[in-house]
């Protein structure tokens, strides 16, 4: 049987590729009409004008019979969004779309730049809200597509700026690779920043990053597997890599470095729910003297009761026990559980509800101006 080959120039997928592209295609596209996502459809040729206030030469340009200038629709959404809320239409509101988008490249000599773009655009609903169901429609059509080995990556310091108005949330981490960045993101309203793989390539990013900002906005964020031998080695991207660091020595020499806090994940716990590595974070506790945020294996309350009771550690993340199909019982029940247990610390240390109260307001005050307060004091 003759083999078929592409003509030179031709960008046509043929028969397999052709089948498995409409598959996965039509898997995200029915994944998210079943989560509540209207369906619409994005024209290939759009009116240069929808795209040229933030497309000036990387399309494709030309004009039709009438002199108006026509586009190829190009990898861009945020057009699709302006045109829906600009239309008729009652918000809330949540939508997808797939079709074919083209970007110019002058290098490629315009080939190879004709791809497949899906999408969701979401209208109306908090800043939180709709940032927590767009990643988690994202991880969900990559998961029906097939794809394994994927990361979601968060650098626009406006958007965060929004989500931290939204939730009032103080330490960020991920993509932050040097000093700008911690700075944009205490710009944002970060309080804290957390670096964990950029660190490991780059140590003296910590010893830069404290030296600018103070050691108190510095999260070292280490994951870290118990190996044959009893001793624990440091891992990267999400527990895959084992970098050879020990890590009793690398939580040693962040603190060195000017890392004022550690968050440890124990990647043999995470998502177990079966309780925090109790042995791990007591031997780190042993070696320095900042404080530590227990991470990987809360299954409820009791085990956070624990680790607070067993070790030294001064917080702890607890993301598996809200998720996996927990309702809204179960999570005011283990919200009521957390609150019980603060109250009674609360009334041993002598501690009123005023005096957090005011710690509160006082935190918030400084959340608006944290990096001026910092840069007048570091200098």
């Amino acid at each position: 049987m003759k083999k078929t080959t592409l003509a030179l120039g031709m960008h046509d997928k043929l028969f397999k590729r052709a089948r498995t592209m409409y598959q996965i295609e039509h898997c995200i596209c029915n994944l998210l009409m079943t989560k509540g996502f209207l369906r619409i459809e994005t024209p290939t040729l759009e009116h240069f004008e929808v795209f040229s206030d933030v497309v000036d030469n990387g399309n494709y340009n030309f004009f039709d019979k009438n002199g108006d200038l026509i586009s190829l629709r190009p990898d861009i959404t945020s057009q699709i969004g302006r045109v829906i809320a600009s239309t008729q239409v009652h918000t809330p509101i949540k939508f997808s779309y797939s079709g074919k988008v083209f970007n110019y490249n002058e290098e490629m000599r315009g080939l190879s730049n004709e791809h497949t773009q899906a999408g969701v655009e979401i209208i109306g609903f908090p800043v939180h809200q709709a940032l927590e169901e767009a990643v988690i429609s994202a991880k969900e059509a990559l998961d029906v597509a097939g794809v394994r080995n994927y990361k979601f990556e968060f650098s626009h310091a406006q958007l965060l700026q929004l989500i931290f108005e939204e939730l009032n949330l103080f330490t960020v981490g991920g993509g932050i690779r040097s000093v700008e960045d911690m700075n944009k993101m205490l710009k944002a309203g970060a309080d804290k920043v957390a670096v964990n793989s950029s660190a490991q390539a780059n140590p003296q990013l910590i010893a830069d990053c404290a030296q600018k900002f103070g050691n108190q906005c510095v999260v070292a964020a280490i994951d870290a597997k118990k190996m044959a031998d009893g001793s624990w080695h440091v891992f990267v991207a999400g527990g895959r890599k084992d970098t050879g660091r020990d890590l009793i020595q690398w939580a040693q020499e962040v603190v060195a470095l000017g890392a004022g806090e550690i968050l440890l994940t124990s990647m043999d716990k995470d998502g177990t729910k079966s309780g925090f590595d109790l042995e791990m974070l007591n031997r780190v506790a042993e070696v320095v003297d900042v404080p530590i945020i227990a991470s990987g294996g809360a299954g409820n309350i009791e085990d956070i009761v624990e680790v607070f009771e067993k070790t030294t550690a001064t917080g702890a993340l607890a993301a598996s026990i809200f998720h996996f199909g927990a309702d809204k019982t179960e999570i005011a029940n283990e919200t009521a559980d957390v609150l019980y247990h603060l109250a009674v610390m609360l009334v041993e240390t002598g501690v009123s509800p005023e005096d957090v109260k005011a710690v509160l307001k006082a935190r918030q005050g400084k959340q608006s101006n944290v990096h001026d307060q910092k840069e007048v004091t570091d200098y």
